[in-house]
């Protein structure tokens, strides 16, 4: 059975990291798509099908009209909305970086369960796992912040934006879900010292 955690606990910290590796190379995407937005707007357009793109030869980059649970209009008429994509871009990154923050945590927390199974030894275990939690719960609270704060601006630099609320919901109980299990793992540690001071 340990064997088989183990080798779970391996498969997971791999997927984990080579998430965190694809969602950074689609912060870095966004982050040169509004470069070159704030460089030369007028080199985006609107495609047949409503995407709005920067087409060079075979390579295209975009400019995404839904990020999560944040829909931008990104038209002005027939017109590009240079601010739409701007603050979709921003928010793009901001909330991509918050994903590829989570897996990160994910990963380094399966690593540090992996090793304990293989050490079969629980020093060292609630600590670093307590932190990677907390981390993970204020992240995912981070994203409903930032979809609201994306929501505000909108409304201050007359962008039409919708948010849908279900969806936001699920990033709030799975952060508090998180914070609620790294304080149960604090406790266990503070626990854990008491009886060793007793011992």
């Amino acid at each position: 059975m340990k064997r088989k955690l183990v080798i779970g606990g391996t498969y997971a910290w791999y997927q984990a990291r080579v998430l965190e590796i694809v969602v950074w190379i689609a912060v870095a995407c966004h982050v040169v798509a509004l470069v070159l937005l704030l460089g030369d707007p007028s080199s985006f357009a609107f495609d047949s099908q409503g995407r709005l793109l920067r087409q060079h030869g075979a390579w295209n980059i975009g400019v995404p009209d839904t990020v999560f649970d944040v829909s931008v209009h990104l038209a002005d008429g027939a017109d590009v909305n240079v601010r739409a994509a701007v603050l979709s871009l921003m928010t793009a990154i901001a909330l991509w970086s918050l994903v590829a923050l989570v897996f990160h945590e994910v990963a380094d927390a399966c690593r540090g369960v992996t090793q304990w199974l293989r050490e079969e030894n629980d020093a060292g275990l609630h600590t670093p796992l307590a932190s990677h939690l907390r981390r993970i719960g204020w992240y995912l609270l981070i994203v409903f912040v930032v979809e609201c704060v994306a929501e505000l601006i909108a409304i201050f630099v007359d962008v039409s934006v919708s948010i849908s609320l279900g969806p936001i919901n699920v990033w709030v109980v799975f952060g508090v879900f998180a914070l609620l299990l790294g304080s149960v793992f604090d406790y266990a540690v503070s626990m854990q010292r008491e009886m060793d001071g007793l011992v």
